[in-house]
């Protein structure tokens, strides 16, 4: 991890960046406090409250931990943290004198209070707030045999969702209320299920996750609040489905859960978890109950017709093969397999088992007839898909001609991909590839100039470099890679190359930076621009010898230019010139 407070917006998916600024601006960023040199220590709330920790050196950003189940990277709490405290700035607070805390306070109180006290407190709480009364009723439930838990649960989850709906809608904001509420209620489950109480834990799971499926329709969900509880409460019943003690009528009544919740079509509109309920099912009956879940997958597949329903009718379909297959019903997988050749995950199965086999002429043979089907729909995707599968057979048979004619074709689809390229040299020795991409080189250099321009916005020399440029990268071909370079490149094709000639070609590069540093300047409109324009700037003075003086003269020439426009100067004299605005 290598970013700053300044730049770690570009380094950081735009999905989870935009979550993250959500987060920081709805103020879910509750403290954030030095930890040490360089250390932060903040807490975030969600639908859980996370601490988040950061470990800076000035401000760049060396290390930064959630303790949030996301393990995708930097997450929306962490990108929250960084947003707080680009605002709040690194130079830690004054440290105040501790204080004893509320939770020292109440522990005191707890321990000098006797049973008679405690019992009047809880019937004054009940009386206030019926609320209080059925958390009390549901902690202890284990005393209470005819309690109606699920019931209990389920009235307590829907009076939480009235609470943040207007008019039957849950908007983006309230999410994040609703989320840390129901959160508090799956806990239950959570705790139920780490005590081994798995009859408690399932059936709150389940409440939980019917209650929030149903507000999908209603509700304004871009931040994920709601994804996150019904995904962890499906996981609850997932680690319930995969223990070797669950009681056989336990796992019976979860079936029956699946079963009727998977009719409503909002499991499978509003995001995976339809599928991922599936897959608990799955496991739940993969060795006592087959044919209740081969019966659910028939009666999904019957539910689920109509536009757009292609890919869940396959994924039904594959999953009743594969679980046919797992259960040792081998001959009726194949026999759905033969019939069902037209989809493409069917064919991959039937592929697969043939390598598996070892019978790569067979494999093969399959993969064509695909790849024709492919063609005549005009399914391009799926022709790649089935041609990276050939490249896999014939280095397994050891076929070079085969291998080097795809892992050419790879390494030069949309572009270059470096893992393919590299395949595809390993297949020479050292003392012929230098022949081989030379050969390359020139064959696509006389392909560019034949061909004829399809539109007149079409340059020959842009389009040239596009293709070249990257094998000259790979073959540190560097003088090669300044004189394919067009000669008015944007910005965003010279900080492509800029790692690899900024230091070896300074004179140069300059040349072709301070033109579309110009250009840059021209079109700005914004501080943000402004901003990016100073972050260049300050880019090439840092990289390129023999820059400062010109850049820095620019820098002044744009700041006589535009008067008018303070935040412009501001930046530049701040980023550029070294000096306060």
């Amino acid at each position: 991890m290598s970013f700053t407070l300044h730049n770690f917006e570009s380094n950081i998916p735009a999905k989870i960046l935009r979550r993250g600024q959500d987060y920081f601006e709805a103020g879910a960023v509750t403290s954030l406090e030095p930890a040490g040199k360089g250390e932060w220590l903040a807490m975030v709330e969600g639908s859980a409250d996370y601490e988040v920790s950061l470990r800076m050196s000035g401000d760049r950003v060396r290390e930064a931990e959630c303790d949030c189940p996301y393990d995708g990277g930097v997450c929306k709490h962490v990108v929250a943290v960084l947003y707080a405290l680009r605002q709040q700035g690194t130079s830690p607070a004054p440290k105040k004198q501790r204080k004893k805390t509320g939770k020292t306070h109440f522990e005191e109180v707890l321990l000098k209070v006797d049973a008679d006290e405690m019992r009047d407190f809880i019937r004054k709480m009940k009386a206030e707030d019926e609320r209080f009364g059925d958390r009390f009723l549901l902690y202890f439930a284990d005393k209470a045999p005819g309690l109606d838990v699920t019931g209990k649960y389920r009235s307590m989850i829907r009076q939480i969702i009235r609470r943040y709906s207007n008019r039957g809608f849950i908007d983006y904001s309230s999410t994040f209320g609703l989320s840390r509420e129901m959160y508090k209620v799956l806990r239950d489950a959570e705790d139920a299920l780490a005590g081994k109480n798995y009859r408690q834990a399932a059936e709150v799971a389940e409440v939980v996750a019917e209650e929030l499926a149903s507000v999908f329709e209603g509700c304004d969900d871009s931040a994920g609040n709601i994804s996150e509880i019904l995904i962890r409460a499906i996981a609850v019943l997932r680690e319930l489905s995969q223990l070797d003690t669950l009681a056989p009528p336990l796992r019976t009544q979860m079936l029956d859960f699946i079963d009727a919740a998977l009719q409503n079509r909002h499991w499978f509109d509003y995001g995976d978890f339809g599928y991922e309920l599936l897959s608990v099912a799955e496991s739940l009956a993969v060795h006592a109950y087959p044919e209740r879940f081969l019966s659910l997958l028939d009666k999904l597949a019957k539910t689920h017709t109509g536009k757009y329903t292609g890919f869940r009718q396959e994924f039904f379909l594959t999953s009743k093969i594969r679980f046919l297959a797992t259960v040792g019903r081998e001959a009726e997988s194949a026999q759905l397999i033969a019939g069902h050749m037209d989809m493409d995950d069917v064919r991959a199965i039937a592929v697969q088992r043939a390598i598996d086999e070892r019978q790569f002429g067979e494999a093969k043979k399959l993969l064509q007839e695909g790849i024709e089907l492919a063609r005549q729909r005009s399914h391009p995707g799926i022709v790649h898909r089935w041609e990276l599968v050939l490249l896999d057979i014939a280095r397994q048979e050891h076929d070079l001609e085969a291998e080097r004619h795809f892992a050419k074709k790879f390494a030069f689809d949309r572009g270059v991909n470096v893992g393919h390229y590299q395949a595809w040299k390993n297949t020479y020795s050292e003392q012929e590839w230098p022949g081989v991409i030379e050969a390359y080189i020139q064959a696509t250099i006389e392909g560019v100039r034949k061909r004829p321009r399809q539109f007149d916005w079409e340059d020959p020399v842009q389009s040239l470099y596009f293709h070249l440029s990257p094998v000259f990268i790979q073959e540190a071909q560097w003088e090669r890679l300044l004189q394919f370079m067009p000669a008015d490149p944007s910005l965003d094709l010279l900080h492509n190359i800029h790692p690899y000639l900024a230091h070896r070609y300074p004179k140069e590069m300059l040349a072709l930076y301070l033109p579309a540093l110009q250009k840059q300047a021209e079109q700005a409109s914004n501080r943000k621009e402004y901003y990016n324009l100073a972050k260049n700037m300050k880019k090439v003075m840092q990289d390129i010898d023999g820059s400062h003086e010109p850049v820095r003269r620019m820098a002044n020439e744009l700041i006589q230019k535009y008067p008018r426009r303070p935040a412009m100067i501001e930046e530049l004299t701040k980023g550029v010139l070294g000096r306060k605005g």
